[in-house]
């Protein structure tokens, strides 16, 4: 990365140029006011305007046989786990009964999904931007993200949501 200040040709990654100090780590970060199409409604495009799809809500002793015939009957693959009647306190998908669980059905009727969930899961916010949340899934490895809405509410923002949005805008 060539420094603007003096023209030190610097290696990439540098925070700083190794010939005058001129500070660097600003210089490749990408600004939307310089891109147009996909990129820069990734980057301005706020999670709250991608579309609302159904997701179930389980309390913490509710049974996991129950919430995955609720999930089925739902057609999704993640419920999220409320403690009383707003406070979320995990996140249970079809990769957690798969693996916690397993095949054993007499067990699933018995087993409260606290158990089993994943606890106090990372969140994104409605006000937050698609490219955040493609940000968070990649490098949590994430499926399925708990998203906070404007009134405090939640919603489920998945992998599916994100290639929906990319899927149906006309760049």
């Amino acid at each position: 990365m060539l420094c603007p200040s003096c023209g030190y040709d610097n290696i990439e990654g540098v925070d700083s140029c190794e010939n005058c100090m001129e500070p660097l780590r600003d210089l490749d970060v990408p600004r939307a006011d310089a891109t147009s199409g996909l990129v820069r409604s990734v980057m301005e495009d706020e999670l709250g305007s991608l579309e609302r799809k159904e997701f179930v809500a389980a309390r913490v002793d509710e049974n996991v046989g129950d919430v995955l015939r609720r999930m089925k009957e739902s057609n999704v693959s993640c419920a999220l786990v409320l403690e009383g009647e707003e406070e979320l306190a995990g996140i249970f998908t079809l990769q957690d009964a798969l693996r916690k669980v397993g095949v054993d059905s007499s067990r699933a009727e018995t087993l409260p999904v606290r158990e089993v969930m994943t606890p106090k899961p990372e969140a994104l916010r409605e006000t937050d931007s698609v490219a955040a949340a493609f940000n968070k899934i990649a490098v949590g490895g994430f499926r399925h993200v708990p998203l906070i809405t404007e009134t405090g509410g939640y919603r489920i923002l998945s992998v599916e949501h994100l290639l929906d949005y990319i899927a149906h805008q006309d760049w």
